[in-house]
């Protein structure tokens, strides 16, 4: 069964020029990370739109949480489930702190009633600077377990930006190995080059396994 990837909304680098629902987007991705925003967005969250600017932006973790939450209970997916965050590019072995996803796993753990846990279990061995994405093959001998857990629900993935394939199978790939059972993957939303028709549509993809000992 291939990886299953949702994310819940588009933008564009550069939304500025684009239409005011693309602009939403992206300020509510801004802002999902704690960066300070320009202007107010709507955002729907579970079926209605709220209102965010500066002065709650603190907010929209929280919403990003109840919007995942509603999504894997429509989709009858766990409990019981581990959430496990994706460690940004910079986020090591050597680290002195955890990835920022783990604020993610947080936000849709306390939205969700039932057995749900967090795992941050993944660091990458040295920070990652290249332009064009590597491949999984490549990717996969750069991620590590810092820890070592037996896996007794199944796992689904928490990402900021998805950019392309190799990162996702690369930390599935680690964490199958280990013994966990991967079939999600959710992230926040999605930069594209031309401003999509629905930002704020929740989108799916699948993805193949990567089997690093394949013949």
């Amino acid at each position: 069964m291939p990886l299953k990837v949702v994310w819940f909304c588009t933008s564009t680098s550069s939304p500025l020029s684009c239409n005011s629902e693309t602009l939403d987007a992206y300020r509510f991705l801004a802002a999902i990370k704690g960066h300070r925003i320009k202007g107010e967005a709507l955002v729907p969250v579970n079926g209605e739109r709220r209102r965010l600017d500066n002065s709650n932006r603190d907010d929209a973790i929280d919403w990003f949480g109840e919007n995942v939450a509603a999504y894997l209970q429509r989709q009858a997916i766990g409990p019981p489930l581990c959430l496990v965050p994706i460690p940004g590019s910079n986020i090591t072995v050597e680290s002195s702190t955890g990835p920022w996803t783990t604020l993610m796993t947080m936000a849709i753990l306390t939205k969700i009633q039932g057995d749900v846990d967090t795992a941050d279990v993944l660091r990458w061995r040295e920070k990652r600077l290249e332009r064009q994405p590597p491949s999984a093959r490549e990717l996969y001998d750069r991620i590590f377990l810092i820890e070592k857990k037996d896996w007794e629900v199944p796992v689904v993935l928490v990402g900021y930006l998805t950019a392309g394939a190799g990162v996702i199978q690369a930390c599935a790939a680690r964490l199958i190995e280990s013994g966990a059972q991967v079939a999600h993957v959710i992230y926040a939303g999605r930069l594209v080059s031309q401003p999509p028709k629905k930002p704020f549509a929740i989108m799916r993809t699948d993805i193949r396994h990567y089997r690093p000992h394949s013949p």
